[in-house]
């Protein structure tokens, strides 16, 4: 079983590093070597703006016995910012304990989020276009009735400016028309 967890650790997917409570790296997995290279200690491939949370992790895992999963940023050898979420297992109850440092790489995630948030300011614009063509007006509001996007009929039959109704209550808006309402 020991060989087993063993090549479990080496071959893992994620980040894992076996640190001491300093901080210093006893052991890397191939994937941690493969990004980060070989550093001593961990402060060596945190994101330095990150370094006091890190910090708060690892004394949270060697107190209380485990901390995370928490999302923080790294360094790779090439110098590329890579998120990740981190998980900190101790592994002895010693006072001066071997710790599991795990971390999964969320770069893949984070493009995805990327793009799908890309894909949605597309398709919004591709709909308010449609909505600009027709020769209804239309107006959208918000739950307390403020006016959130006017399409181009409404604006040219009221004769207003739509960036000047964003914003504002639907009747202040609509109020001092030129046609009845």
């Amino acid at each position: 079983a020991r060989f087993a967890e063993h090549q479990l650790f080496r071959r893992s997917l994620n980040f894992t590093h076996i640190i001491d409570a300093d901080g210093q790296v006893l052991e890397s997995n191939d994937r941690a070597v493969e990004v980060f290279g070989s550093p001593r200690r961990i402060w060596e491939f945190f994101h330095p703006d990150d370094q006091a949370r890190v910090r708060e992790e690892l004394s949270r895992a060697a107190l209380r016995g485990e901390a995370g999963p928490t999302k923080l940023r790294t360094i790779s050898q090439r110098k590329e910012v890579i998120p990740v979420e981190l998980k900190m297992v101790r592994l002895e109850q010693t006072r001066h304990a071997r710790l599991a440092l795990e971390m999964r790489d969320l770069s893949a995630l984070a493009e995805l989020e990327n793009k799908v948030r890309e894909a949605q300011a597309r398709y919004r614009y591709l709909i308010e276009d449609a909505i600009d063509t027709l020769d209804t007006g239309i107006l959208l509001l918000d739950k307390d009735q403020r006016v959130i996007w006017a399409n181009c009929t409404l604006e040219k039959f009221f004769d207003l400016d739509r960036d000047e109704m964003v914003g504002r209550e639907v009747r202040r808006a609509l109020s001092g028309t030129k046609k009845a309402l």
